[in-house]
């Protein structure tokens, strides 16, 4: 691996679980997006869900005037990849979690039940 000059590395690799565990639920250090920026009162031109994949992403990029090379074809989808990711958890976690972000479930038409 190429070091990237003045980035410090973390030693330690957290599992998906011990992320959330320490940095979402109990530090909070990752935080809504409704509390990060105002979403709401931006007008937007375009407006694209990645869970529908990346195969229509090429229309987004010709609406805007850009040319994206053919994407790659991926083994997972983005739902079934989250909903590995999120079978880690304990339903305690998914209940912190939900809370934790229930503006942006709401904005965003996220579903709780998808990720039990």
């Amino acid at each position: 691996k190429k070091r990237i000059p003045g980035k410090k590395r973390n030693k330690k690799k957290y599992k998906f679980q011990e992320y959330l565990e320490k940095s979402v639920i109990a530090n909070k250090t990752v935080i809504p997006i409704t509390q990060e920026c105002d979403v709401c009162n931006i007008n937007y031109d375009i407006v694209y869900d990645l869970d529908k994949g990346l195969e229509d992403l090429s229309l987004v990029g010709r609406t805007v005037g850009l040319d994206f090379d053919k994407p790659r074809s991926i083994k997972k989808t983005p739902k079934q990849r989250r909903r590995s990711f999120y079978s880690q958890l304990s339903m305690d976690q998914l209940e912190k979690i939900a809370d934790i972000f229930k503006t942006d479930f709401v904005l965003f038409g996220y579903k709780f039940e998808f990720y039990k």
